[in-house]
């Protein structure tokens, strides 16, 4: 018998943990692709009338990272 022998099973707790951890992750990518979406409208709609900003197209390349970054991470986590 050895310390770990008393201490309870979590892998209930952790597939728990892990589950939510992918909604949230899923809740977070849905909410980036949206705000990208917006964005690359708006910066479509701005274009079109000559008034595009670097600080839109900033704004839109920084979203689109972050949305990657997202994505990368919710497929580590769903394996």
């Amino acid at each position: 018998m050895n310390a770990f022998d008393s201490m309870p099973n979590c892998s209930a707790e952790r597939k728990a943990l892990t589950s939510h951890h992918q909604e949230v992750l899923t809740s977070l990518v849905a909410g980036y692709e949206i705000l990208v979406s917006i964005q690359d409208r708006i910066l479509e709609h701005d274009r079109r009338f000559g008034l595009a900003s670097e600080v839109d197209e900033g704004l839109l390349e920084r979203l689109s990272v972050t949305l990657g970054k997202a994505r990368t991470a919710l497929i580590r986590e769903v394996g």
